[in-house]
């Protein structure tokens, strides 16, 4: 007999399973897991940072398994029981996981909606930062310029060494990709207004310059095409300038953050 048993588990969270069999498997789940096998209260086994598509078959059966999730939410999935189970027709195992749902239900995606509105004779910078010290890596997946305005100058999009110098931090214009106990993720998204044009401070390597926009519903945007990721890791940015004053910026910037193993 074969049981699967799916659950949202905490980062850290334990789970005793009083689930009889021999065989042990971890279907999906986006962090490895702690699992010891126990019998009449004793341990006769243990698997110490379990991945996703692993399993175990014991010589001796269990009747309980306890599992300890790794440092980030997930929603998991597993199947306990006395045998195995399989396909005939096909040689092997094909998994298929929506890591992108995975993610979100987990709550480790996000987006950003700027709204970053300079004053008169001023020019807009932003920064999506990922703090030194930070246990994340931050995905980029996708960025698409937006301004209300008609452009007549260009934006800038680079990596960069430094946070934004006098940038104010704006939390509320991070959002996260679920309702389920949404929490902001480990970085940080900074802006800033100034009387001229000012290259971050460190390096500014230059990705993109964007000077092409198309008009739907007197907005004007610009997708830029992402063909890999971009990864920030801990101490470094994806900075944001215009290079003309009085422009608005209503970019976005879709991203998620990922546990450095």
């Amino acid at each position: 007999m074969m049981q699967r048993i799916k659950q949202f588990l905490a980062a850290g969270q334990v789970v005793e399973l009083t689930i009889p069999g021999r065989y042990f498997r971890f279907d999906s789940g986006v962090i490895g897991v702690d699992v010891t096998f126990f019998r009449a209260g004793a341990a006769i086994g243990s698997i110490e940072d379990m991945r996703e598509g692993s399993w175990a078959k014991l010589d001796s059966p269990f009747d309980s398994v306890r599992i300890v999730n790794g440092a980030q939410a997930s929603a998991v999935s597993f199947v306990i029981g006395t045998g195995e189970a399989g396909v005939d027709r096909i040689v092997g195992e094909v998994s298929v996981v929506d890591a992108s749902r995975t993610r979100s239900l987990a709550g480790q995606a996000f987006y950003v909606q700027m709204a970053l509105t300079p004053a008169a004779g001023k020019f807009a910078q932003a920064q999506l930062w990922n703090p030194d010290g930070s246990a994340y890596n931050i995905v980029v997946r996708k960025i698409i310029c937006k301004t209300p305005t008609n452009p007549t100058g260009n934006q800038f999009i680079g990596a960069t060494n430094d946070v934004l110098a006098s940038g104010v931090e704006q939390p509320t214009w991070i959002k996260p990709k679920t309702l389920l106990n949404p929490t902001l993720p480990a970085a940080k998204f900074y802006a800033r207004t100034d009387s001229a044009v000012a290259l971050p401070t460190g390096y500014f390597y230059q990705m993109f310059k964007r000077d092409l926009f198309s008009s739907e519903l007197g907005v004007y945007e610009y997708p830029i095409r992402i063909v890999e990721d971009f990864v920030i890791p801990p101490g470094r940015g994806l900075t944001f300038y215009i290079d003309t004053a009085d422009l608005y910026d209503r970019s976005m910037i879709d991203f998620y953050q990922e546990l450095i193993q």
